[in-house]
């Protein structure tokens, strides 16, 4: 099964805003960076992205030489951080040909050949990968563009082996009526334009509960909110004037990420940064 919004995620990711605002803001990454309390100042932004990969890593668990998928790698700079700060050898998938392209070219300027491999892939279909074949799985703000998630968990369950570890940083919300109708509306515009099914459809605890349902074992949840607001601040303040413009002359929409900024950032206190960790059964 592949994902039937893969042509939207591609020309999300491939519009000339996504590419200018990953390199300007986040360096070319694609996630959140992690700081110690709501008021942090948010630079050093690199700081705060290289936290984030670290709790990703520690949550993971997987000893040096590991073998690891990281299932939506962009430009592959976790998988870098992966290889180097843990030790692991990580084999990177995305659907979007560019990434890789981007990902080859940075672990090549790295020197990281050995370590670490791109290919255009879909966690919804991992027939590339045997059965019990990795320590450990991660995803970084990745399967909220699925539109099965259940299956997605379903290949990491069985590329995993026994006692493998599953780490995501994922997105959920509060439910739709519980949310003041002008931000549940934006964001499903916005979920719309930027491929991400699954984070329209996760209420609170649902990623969750889907990891419970295919099998994974001592599944836990944690709350990082709270950690990504001084991001979330940056992207509202840089993004509050152009949106009142853009909205003036009918084009917020044209401009995705820009009023993704405000949205996300008025709206903090309905949506959740969340990270979801579980094993494989022995």
């Amino acid at each position: 099964m592949k994902n039937p919004a893969s042509s939207t995620i591609r020309a999300y990711y491939d519009s000339l805003e996504s590419r200018i605002g990953y390199r300007l803001f986040l360096g070319g990454t694609r996630h959140f960076g992690y700081y110690v309390s709501e008021t942090s100042w948010p630079w050093p932004i690199a700081e705060a992205l290289r936290t984030m990969e670290g709790k990703m890593l520690a949550a993971l668990g997987c000893a040096a030489g590991s073998r690891v998928l990281d299932a939506g790698c962009g430009a592959g700079h976790v998988a870098l951080y992966m290889a180097k700060n843990g030790g692991f050898h990580v084999d990177c998938i995305d659907l979007t040909p560019h990434h890789i392209e981007k990902a080859t070219r940075n672990i090549q300027r790295e020197g990281a050949q050995n370590q670490v491999s791109a290919s255009v892939g879909d966690y919804h279909d991992l027939q590339a990968f045997e059965n019990n074949s990795f320590d450990g799985v991660y995803t970084m703000e990745t399967v909220v563009h699925s539109t099965n998630p259940e299956k997605a968990l379903q290949e990491f369950q069985r590329v995993l082996k026994p006692g493998g570890s599953l780490v995501m940083h994922e997105y959920d919300h509060s439910p739709v009526k519980q949310t003041p109708k002008d931000i549940a509306d934006d964001a499903t515009l916005i979920n719309a334009k930027v491929g991400m099914p699954a984070f329209q459809a996760f209420e609170t605890g649902d990623l969750k509960k889907i990891a419970r349902s295919v099998g994974f074992e001592d599944v836990e949840e944690v709350d990082m909110s709270k950690h990504v607001v001084p991001l979330l601040w940056l992207f509202y303040v840089f993004a509050f004037i152009p949106v009142l413009f853009l909205k003036l002359v009918g084009l917020q929409y044209y401009f995705v990420n820009t009023t993704s900024g405000v949205v996300m950032y008025r709206g903090r206190h309905y949506w959740r940064y969340v990270q979801i960790r579980g094993k494989k059964a022995i």
